[in-house]
């Protein structure tokens, strides 16, 4: 898992990636939408769980998350 970046003021990209062999990666991002009621769009890749918490942390409180 990448580190979080912003994309533009209220929206932050927890990027991912998945391997396909003889391909390459295939992105797999989530995003943060930061206002009254912010969302977690896309909850990331099973596998990479404990880092995308700790990433998800880093940009927000979890619970304060309004809409999934």
């Amino acid at each position: 898992m990448e580190r979080p970046y912003q994309l533009m003021e209220n929206i932050e990209i927890l990027p991912s990636f998945f391997p396909i062999p003889g391909m390459g990666f295939l992105t797999v991002n989530a995003f943060v939408i930061k206002s009254s009621e912010p969302v977690l769009v896309d909850t990331g890749m099973g596998i990479d769980r404990p880092e995308f918490i700790k990433s998800l942390e880093s940009i927000i409180n979890p619970r304060d998350l309004k809409w999934i």
